[in-house]
């Protein structure tokens, strides 16, 4: 019995730890005032396509946040 309990707590770590890893959401303007993060994220974002991956959660909401940053810092540029 002693041996299942092991098991389940082990289970049950492993899975709260797996969430600890996930990105944070950043917005347009932290990408509109740090630049060079731009070019990270869509980096990471085309590489999962590449792969053949579907880009899901929150690094689906920093490939969008990021690619509207880079829209708006080009219209800007522009005028």
């Amino acid at each position: 019995m002693i041996i299942y309990y092991i098991l389940f707590l082990g289970i049950g770590i492993t899975l709260t730890l797996t969430g600890c890893g996930e990105e944070k959401v950043r917005t347009v303007s932290y990408y509109t005032e740090n630049p060079d993060e731009i070019e990270k994220v869509q980096y990471r974002c085309n590489a999962e396509n590449d792969k053949g991956y579907k880009v899901e959660g929150n690094l689906a909401e920093n490939c969008k946040n990021a690619r509207r940053a880079k829209m708006k810092l080009i219209r800007s540029a522009l005028r």
